[in-house]
């Protein structure tokens, strides 16, 4: 499990993002650009399917079912 340190001149903010494409990370990387903080990107222990549809249709799934994917990070 990867193990996120934290440490900011602004502790009280915390970004957290997960980002297939990297457009997420641009938004963080602005945000975090914008009101300081830290920022951490999330990985999953299995990490979404490459091809665009199936990945669609397991991230549908997981909505129905209230289901999280395992996460590799900790913070």
């Amino acid at each position: 499990m990867k193990k996120i340190l934290v440490n900011s001149d602004n502790p009280s903010i915390l970004i957290v993002y997960l980002s297939r494409t990297q457009n997420t990370k641009a938004v963080a990387d602005m945000i975090q650009q914008s009101i300081g903080g830290d920022k951490v990107a999330l990985e999953l222990v299995t990490p979404y399917p490459e091809h665009y549809q199936t990945m669609v249709e397991q991230v549908r799934k997981e909505n129905q079912t209230n289901a999280l994917p395992q996460l590799k990070t900790r913070i």
